[in-house]
């Protein structure tokens, strides 16, 4: 099984992932819906206010994991998803391609991107560049579900 057809697969069936952010030795962990493009930047947005909105500003590097099975050690093998990589709040050209992905995949309005802009709606849009992704997939992988790509 080719693991980067597994990487755009697995970024594929959900929306959701848990993003990790670090400032002053002291981790934090959030949950955000996310887009993302052919080159598996991942987008997403949130307030600036929010704590891992502050700390990205301060220490860009961040780290995020992807789960799919909500049982416990499910029967057909465990799949998961994580990733190393560089955030940063996006603006102009760069916000706009963000909107489009965000807005597509997620069914969001039409007017997002406008209401960000005007102030009407209080999100910004994000971008994660990453670094690396692992996956740990049991399915594919039985006899070692370990699997990595460093970008």
């Amino acid at each position: 099984m080719d693991i980067k057809h597994l990487v755009n697969e697995y970024l594929s069936r959900t929306r959701m992932l848990q993003l990790a952010t670090c400032l002053n030795d002291q981790p934090w962990n959030c949950t955000v819906y996310y887009a993302f493009d052919d080159d598996w930047n991942i987008y997403w947005i949130s307030t600036p206010d929010r704590r891992h909105s502050k700390e990205i500003v301060i220490n860009p590097k961040v780290s995020g994991a992807i789960a799919f099975s909500q049982e416990p050690y499910p029967k057909d093998g465990v799949q998961g998803l994580q990733f190393e990589g560089v955030a940063e709040m996006l603006s102009g050209d760069e916000e706009e391609k963000a909107s489009k992905f965000y807005i597509d995949q997620l069914d969001r309005e039409d007017t997002l991107l406008e209401d960000i802009r005007s102030g009407k709606n209080p999100h910004k849009f994000y971008r994660i560049k990453p670094t690396k992704f692992v996956l740990f997939d049991s399915v594919h992988f039985p006899d070692n579900s370990r699997r990595e790509i460093t970008l």
